[in-house]
């Protein structure tokens, strides 16, 4: 007997037919690169778990409205939405994982320094216009191709490619001015 995986299209079919086993494949395939997706969005563990298992509703309820081979852009297409629907109704959070380092009476030199890297890293994206932060995301943190990110921002994939480019043109400029402000600030 065969126990090979099924490919993402024949899954994708089986779930379309109740098969509740395929879509637990998908989601074990699918689930991981979807939260990373929203928390690094939203920034929040928990309201990204919460906003997972949204998608994952909204997946199975519409499955029927899936193409087999669009699969991965339409399940980012549910999490994006889901998360600008969030995102419109948001409440200010507090992820107390995170409230130690803030408190903490003896942080180490290199934590502080790295908080600070982390920061100015954040900063700098937060920069940069609502499509190019989208899209540089997906594609390097979430590795997604420019012709899914073209299905999901629904633009063409030249044009997420232009954005690619503009954003990482803006980082490096601000990266190096807030490296060379530091350097000045360092020596004086």
């Amino acid at each position: 007997m065969d126990t090979s995986p099924l490919p993402i299209d024949d899954l994708v079919r089986a779930a379309q037919l109740g098969d509740r086993q395929a879509f637990s494949q998908l989601y074990t395939q699918f689930a991981k690169p979807l939260y990373g997706y929203l928390v690094i969005r939203c920034g929040h563990r928990e309201t990204a778990e919460d906003l997972l298992a949204d998608v994952w509703v909204k997946a199975w309820r519409s499955l029927a409205s899936c193409k087999p081979e669009y699969l991965s852009a339409w399940l980012y297409t549910i999490a994006r939405n889901t998360l600008i629907d969030h995102l419109r109704q948001r409440r200010p959070q507090v992820d107390l994982e995170r409230m130690p380092e803030v408190i903490d009476p003896n942080p180490s030199l290199n934590a502080a320094n790295v908080r600070l890297e982390y920061q100015r890293i954040k900063t700098s994206i937060d920069q940069l216009t609502p499509e190019q932060r989208e899209v540089f995301i997906m594609r390097l943190w979430d590795d997604l191709s420019y012709e899914t990110i073209a299905q999901v921002v629904k633009k063409s994939p030249t044009s997420c490619r232009m954005l690619m480019t503009r954003a990482l043109r803006q980082l490096r400029s601000t990266i190096v001015a807030s490296f060379i402000l530091f350097m000045y600030a360092s020596i004086s």
